[in-house]
């Protein structure tokens, strides 16, 4: 089921979202404060707190959207995959460019020269 079907979802979910907190615990206290509307339910080991779809700002909303598009339709991910791929083959320098010549070490300080040298 994707995210745009679903009208529930979890604290662990969000995190990290645009407009969401980065945590769980954050999540809910951000939910809390803004007033979301949120729900208990059961969960293995406990309770999990979920957020209405609808409750979230927009900018959630919107990437939760893309993200089913992407998911229903891979075709479309696997288009952004190749522009990118082809952007980062555009960018490569040429083989034949010159490759810059590797920078020498530092000289020896004066204090490492002598600590050195008790060691040996």
């Amino acid at each position: 089921m994707s995210a745009s079907a679903r009208q529930w979802l979890s604290a662990a979910e969000l995190a990290g979202l645009p407009g969401i907190a980065g945590t769980p615990r954050s999540v809910r206290r951000q939910a809390i404060r803004l007033g979301w509307t949120t729900s208990e339910v059961r969960s293995v080991g406990g309770r999990m707190t979920v957020v209405a779809l609808e409750s979230l700002p927009p900018e959630t909303q919107a990437e939760l959207a893309r993200r089913a598009a992407l998911s229903e339709h891979p075709a479309a991910l696997s288009d952004a995959y190749k522009a990118g791929a082809a952007l980062a083959e555009a960018m490569r320098p040429a083989a034949s460019a010159e490759v810059p010549a590797p920078l020498s070490a530092p000289a020896e300080s004066k204090a490492s020269a002598v600590a050195r040298a008790r060691l040996e």
